[in-house]
């Protein structure tokens, strides 16, 4: 089944929690990235305007798109069944293709030589990421 198309731009993102804010990666076809906290990882449509992200020990989080009064596109959502553990993600540039090669890039490296998390199962109190 073909991905729908999103209804949200690709880029890079703010994304905050109540731990600390770090920069993640929504690219075309699914892919998603955060090189500070690499894992296999991917985003998929649930809704016009709702996806979930699958971050492999980190858990899922299901996150709604939206935009502010100023227009600028965010998402708002939680680790999968625990509401209470929000996420935030504000929308901050388009990749630049150089950009966009250099995650990619990056995160081939990291499961190459072995830098990113082992997928265990997730925590039922998820403290990071």
């Amino acid at each position: 089944m073909p991905m729908e198309t999103p209804s949200f731009p690709m880029g890079v993102y703010s994304w905050s929690y109540s731990q600390g804010t770090f920069e993640v990666h929504f690219m075309r076809n699914g892919e998603f990235a955060c090189l500070q906290h690499p894992r296999h990882t991917s985003w998929s449509v649930t809704s016009p305007n709702s996806i979930r992200i699958e971050w492999a020990d980190f858990g899922s989080y299901d996150m709604v798109i939206d935009s502010d009064a100023s227009g600028d596109v965010m998402m708002r959502g939680h680790y999968t069944g625990h509401t209470e553990h929000w996420r935030k993600a504000v929308f901050m540039r388009s990749h630049s293709e150089a950009e966009l090669a250099y995650v990619r890039e990056e995160m081939a490296a990291a499961f190459e030589d072995g830098r990113f998390g082992c997928a265990h199962h997730a925590p039922s109190t998820p403290t990071r990421a």
